[in-house]
């Protein structure tokens, strides 16, 4: 089984707020993840260790973004 994929960001926006953090890629995004720019990434929020259903869409700025591999735990 391929490694999930993560991203991490500093200053994303979502729903009018600001933050750094680090989050579960939704399945094919990082195929569309530009090089540069302000961009919509949806990705998947995890509350105490547990993912929620729905997929979100944060806005990065993708200088100061990167991909990270997240082992699988299960």
């Amino acid at each position: 089984m391929a490694p999930q994929r993560a991203i991490v960001v500093k200053d994303a926006k979502y729903r009018g707020n600001h933050f750094d953090g680090v989050f579960v890629l939704a399945e094919n995004e990082e195929a569309k993840l530009p090089a540069s720019g302000w961009h919509k990434v949806q990705v998947y929020f995890y509350w105490f260790e547990n993912r929620l259903k729905a997929r979100c869409n944060i806005v990065v700025d993708m200088a100061s973004t990167h991909v990270i591999d997240v082992p699988n735990t299960h």
